[in-house]
C-alpha cells in the first residue's frame, strides 16, 4: 500500500518559462547580448557534456556540499553563456541567472502539477519533493506555492547526497515516515530519479511528458501527473 508519493522538481512539477533556453537568452538580452533561445538550445548538449566532465559528481559517491553545488551551477551558467558567444561579464551574468531562477521569476508549474498534488493529498497521502539542488530550489518552490501543498522538500545540497544515491531516498522516506516499499517516486530522469528510487527500494514512476523515449522499463511510465492516482493500486512492477 502506497502511503507517500515523492516528486522530482524540475521537468516534473515545474519548468522554466518561456523555456530553459529562453531564460538564458533573456539574461543575455538584459546584459546587452543579442542571443536567441534557439542559439542557446543548440549549445546545451556540448555544455552539459563539458560540465559533466568537469565535475563528475558520481566520482565521490554522489556526495555534495552546499558550497560545491552552488559553484557547480554557477559554472554551468557561465559555460552556457560562453558557448553562446558571450565573452565579458560571465560571472555577473551567472549570478544574475541564479538570482532570477531562485526567485521563481522564470519558473512555472505544469498545468497538471497543482491539481494532481491536491488530489493525492485529499487521499491522505504524504507528499514530498526531492531535488538535486540548493536552497535556491526551495526558494523557487516556495515562490510558486508548493510549501503549502507538500509535507516537505529535500534538496541534495542541504542533505549531502544527490540522486541517485540511496541515502537521499532513504532520508526522504524517513521524513515521510514510510518504508521504501510504501513510497512512490515520480520523476523525469531515468537514472537519477527512477533507477535511483528502485535501487533504494521505492516504487518508481517515469514521467516522459513528450512521450519520445519508448525504451522498455521495469516500472510504470506516464505522460501526465494526472495518471499517478491511477497507479496507487497497480502491481509493484509494470512494463509497457
Amino acid at each position: 500500500m502506497i502511503r507517500a508519493i515523492l516528486f522530482d522538481a524540475f521537468q516534473t512539477l515545474i519548468d522554466l518559462h518561456p523555456s530553459y533556453a529562453g531564460a538564458f537568452a533573456d539574461v543575455c538580452r538584459r546584459f546587452g547580448h543579442d542571443v536567441r533561445a534557439a542559439e542557446i538550445e543548440a549549445v546545451l548538449p556540448e555544455v552539459e557534456a563539458e560540465h559533466h566532465q568537469r565535475h563528475q559528481p558520481h566520482a565521490n559517491g554522489w556526495r555534495c556540499t552546499a558550497e560545491e553545488l552552488h559553484e557547480r551551477w554557477l559554472d554551468y551558467n557561465r559555460l552556457v553563456f560562453k558557448a553562446a558567444g558571450v565573452r565579458d561579464g560571465l560571472d555577473e551574468m551567472a549570478h544574475d541567472m541564479e538570482r532570477r531562477f531562485n526567485s521563481g521569476e522564470y519558473a512555472h508549474s505544469y498545468d497538471d502539477a497543482m491539481p494532481a498534488l491536491q488530489a493525492l493529498r485529499e487521499r491522505g497521502l504524504k507528499i514530498g519533493i526531492v531535488s538535486n539542488g540548493t536552497q535556491g530550489v526551495i526558494d523557487c518552490l516556495q515562490a510558486l506555492g508548493y510549501a503549502e501543498r507538500t509535507d516537505f522538500t529535500l534538496v541534495s545540497a542541504l542533505f549531502g547526497f544527490e540522486k541517485p544515491a540511496p541515502e537521499i531516498f532513504m532520508e526522504a522516506c524517513r521524513l515521510a515516515e514510510t518504508a521504501p516499499h510504501e513510497t512512490m517516486f515520480v520523476g523525469d530522469n531515468l537514472k537519477a530519479d527512477c533507477e535511483g528510487a528502485r535501487d533504494a527500494g521505492l516504487r518508481p514512476v517515469w514521467l516522459t511528458r513528450n512521450g519520445v523515449d519508448q525504451a522498455p522499463v521495469p516500472f510504470p511510465r506516464i505522460k501526465s501527473l494526472f495518471e499517478v492516482e491511477g497507479l496507487l493500486n497497480a502491481p509493484v512492477a509494470s512494463v509497457e
